[in-house]
């Protein structure tokens, strides 16, 4: 009887060795060109936003074993409002993507997005707690274009006017 239960926990010591080794190797690092491309710092060209000029600074990289991109994001105003943000975004083989964004707004500006990505092209749609964003990114070469739609609301939850704007970023030569 000894043998039998030596020979079982013998079994199930090396059985629980492969169970926790094979949980513990992380999936091949995510490969696309489209992401791959966005890699880098990016420079927006001004824009409005809020009454104020925006320029803003991106930095965009993959991260833990390019499993996420993460996007740094610094933005300057004229009004002297500086903006920081970072977003995290998992892409999937199958086209499509989740992420978050976090920022200077605290728990209000966290915004939780579904999307679909394809060729060169991120389609995403965030909700957090000041409305919904709408963004569609196009990366060509150098130049990446975000297609923006925000549809807001104040403190009391009324609808602000809509926010339509077209970024254009240019790759900085690091």
């Amino acid at each position: 009887m000894k043998k039998l239960n030596l020979l079982l926990i013998v079994f199930l010591f090396i059985l629980s060795g492969k169970i926790f080794a094979q949980s513990m190797t992380p999936p091949p690092p995510f490969e696309s060109p489209l992401f791959n491309s966005m890699t880098g710092t990016w420079v927006s060209e001004p824009y409005q936003m809020m009454g104020s000029t925006m320029t803003d600074e991106v930095n965009m990289k993959m991260v833990f074993n390019s499993q996420f991109m993460e996007a740094d994001i610094r933005g300057v105003a004229t009004s002297g409002f500086i903006y920081e943000g970072m977003v995290i975004i998992s892409p999937s083989k199958d086209g499509t993507l989740t992420g978050w964004a976090y920022d200077v707004f605290g728990k209000d500006g966290i915004t939780t997005y579904t999307g679909t990505w394809q060729d060169k092209m991120i389609y995403l749609y965030g909700k957090s707690a000041w409305g919904t964003e709408s963004r569609v990114i196009n990366v060509n070469g150098d130049v990446m274009i975000h297609n923006v739609i925000y549809k807001m609301v104040d403190d009391n939850g009324k609808a602000i006017p809509e926010t339509t704007l077209a970024i254009t970023f240019n790759k900085k030569n690091n």
